[in-house]
């Protein structure tokens, strides 16, 4: 389904939204209801499938950021983070839901953090996985490419910072050539994790507007101590891009929160450490 955006202040937009629930017509009466908000910047829906294992214990809305996937296109000054939180809350007003809970991953976790300080009384539950609190992350991540990337890895991640990705094959190229560092189990392994496909899902116009304006700027690092809800923070030990310390720093700050940082895992916890990363959120949520 696609639900249409209208408000001051940014350009009118149809969003696409994917509801997994086991009565679509009482979504958020009987059952918790998790949103799933996807990273990059530029991310669709389809890159987190795998959330789905999360069906037995509360319903599931994803949906695909503006200029992502099947969510309409816009000019680049439209793919925003204070656009992508203000979305989110217009999702849930249109889908009627008092509460929800919000699972953020990556550039995803760090708009999830500015939407529950935003709309504290719309969160009941937080879920922060692999992100940061700041736009300090971003340093972190240059000196640990520098030190531990091959000549290729580091060369086209100049691309990343620069926000200068000409296309979409060029993204692809990129998740190819850095697979290795955003898996342990494509490092040790040796193979090719689906990882690679994450480039054929992302837009590369929101991808590059990220990294050009949005990742110097924001900063919640004073306001941490403002978020009300339960919290659960995730991050992986060898996570070469938001760097676990991000998240040890979160989980020190914010009230009624829980720190996990899974050992031989990277940014992909998903894929590195499944059954264990899953269990996990489960048992937050059922908590």
């Amino acid at each position: 389904m696609k639900i249409a955006i209208k408000r001051t202040g940014a350009n009118d937009a149809a969003l696409f939204v994917k509801i997994i629930a086991k009565n679509k017509d009482a979504l958020g009466v009987d059952r918790p209801v998790a949103f799933v908000l996807p990273g990059g910047p530029g991310a669709d829906h389809t890159i987190y499938e795998k959330y789905v294992y999360l069906q037995d214990v509360v319903d599931l809305v994803f949906h695909d950021p503006r200029g992502c996937g099947e969510s309409t296109t816009s000019v680049s000054s439209d793919y925003t983070m204070e656009n992508y939180i203000e979305d989110v809350e217009a999702i849930r007003k249109s889908l009627s839901l008092e509460k929800f809970i919000v699972l953020g991953k990556s550039y995803g976790a760090m708009c999830a953090l500015g939407f529950a300080l935003r709309y504290p009384h719309s969160v009941n539950k937080l879920i922060l996985s692999a992100g940061a609190p700041s736009f300090r992350f971003l340093e972190t991540a240059k000196q640990t490419m520098k030190r531990i990337g091959t000549p290729e890895q580091i060369k086209i991640s100049e691309k990343l910072w620069a926000g200068s990705f000409k296309n979409r094959e060029e993204v692809s190229e990129y998740f190819h050539l850095t697979n290795t560092l955003y898996s342990v189990k494509a490092r040790d392994q040796k193979i090719e994790s689906n990882l690679t496909k994450k480039g054929q899902h992302f837009s590369y116009q929101v991808l590059n507007e990220g990294f050009r304006q949005t990742f110097w700027h924001f900063d919640f690092e004073n306001e941490l101590h403002r978020v009300a809800s339960p919290t659960l923070i995730l991050a992986g030990r060898e996570d070469w891009v938001t760097h676990p310390k991000f998240s040890e720093y979160m989980a020190t700050r914010i009230p009624h929160s829980q720190l996990r940082v899974f050992e031989n895992a990277s940014h992909a916890m998903e894929v590195d450490v499944t059954e264990d990363y899953f269990q996990t959120i489960r048992e937050f949520l059922k908590g």
